[in-house]
């Protein structure tokens, strides 16, 4: 290992942010600092002992949580103004607990938040719950570096460690949340249609949808009973990618349609037939189908921007 990589290295393993409240005590420690010099008042020399001194404990502090405590980050699919489902956990291996704990990443546009935990007892994992802004637009977002930070004790500054190295993923197209919705309630209605069979009767559970009870049995089993078999499969979605000549905004809304129909058939259980026609530039490509709905929402997140 060179010399740079070991620099590299050491700058990975700490990086101080300071906060727009520390800026401003920085600034009135160096001026009472200049103070006490030209003025020899032993007062301010004290004050500014104090401050010197808030400043270390600040640092010795956050430091020593930071260096007990571990991550473990699962990258789930996300979709563009949607908060990222991340599975983040974090371990704290020392007795004391840890306080003001976030997650994120770090990019050209500084520090992104992506989960926050505000108390972690001693020598105990917990999930961290999601925060920060979703992601504006869909395609691939990069990072330099995860880390998790702390502003602990004082807020002076944001101390950073660094626990995963540069990478990238890919943001999926924005889903229309109402027509999400209304294709979910409309297979809840289609379902309840279905016939009952012999043989399947039991008692309903509470939180379980109205419609599945047996009316015509219940009254004589005193009590609201279940008798719904789900015999029938969901219809077959066919979707088509049609991104020729659409630019901009028109492009972004195909690709958000499209998508939204695949998050749709992907919690009904519809089984999907996603078309992507040939390029005839270029004769070497085929129509492609893709019958795996994950594959294709992909496929929609690495389309070009054009």
């Amino acid at each position: 290992m060179n010399f740079s990589d070991w620099i590299h290295r050491l700058r990975r393993r700490r990086t101080i942010e300071v906060t727009t409240s520390g800026k401003w005590f920085l600034a009135l420690t160096v001026a009472f600092g200049v103070t006490a010099v030209l003025s020899g008042n032993s007062i301010l020399y004290l004050l500014e002992s104090l401050l010197l001194g808030l400043l270390i404990l600040s640092g010795v502090l956050s430091d020593r949580m930071l260096w007990n405590l571990s991550v473990k980050w699962q990258n789930l699919p996300v979709h563009a103004a949607r908060p990222h489902e991340d599975r983040i956990s974090i371990t704290n291996h020392s007795r004391l607990p840890a306080m003001a704990l976030e997650l994120g990443e770090w990019t050209s546009q500084g520090f992104q938040l992506r989960g926050y935990l505000s108390y972690l007892k001693g020598k105990h994992s917990s999930d961290i719950p999601p925060a920060g802004t979703p992601h504006a637009e869909r395609g691939a977002y990069e990072w330099s570096g995860r880390v998790v930070a702390t502003r602990f004790p004082f807020g002076f500054a944001r101390k950073l460690k660094w626990i995963e190295p540069d990478g990238r993923r890919w943001v999926r197209p924005k889903l229309n949340e109402q027509t999400l919705e209304q294709r979910e309630n409309s297979n809840r209605a289609a379902a309840g249609f279905e016939e009952y069979e012999e043989g399947a009767i039991r008692p309903f559970l509470l939180g379980e949808d109205y419609r599945d009870i047996a009316w015509i049995y219940s009254d004589s089993l005193k009590g609201p009973h279940f008798q719904r078999v789900r015999s029938s499969t969901p219809e077959q979605v066919t979707l088509t990618l049609e991104s020729k000549g659409l630019r901009g905004e028109a492009l972004e809304g195909h690709l958000s349609f499209l998508a939204t129909e695949l998050a749709a058939a992907e919690k009904t259980g519809s089984p999907v037939e996603f078309v992507v026609p040939s390029d005839k530039q270029r004769d070497h490509l085929s129509e492609q189908v893709i019958d795996d709905i994950p594959t294709a929402l992909d496929f929609l997140a690495r389309h070009p921007k054009l």
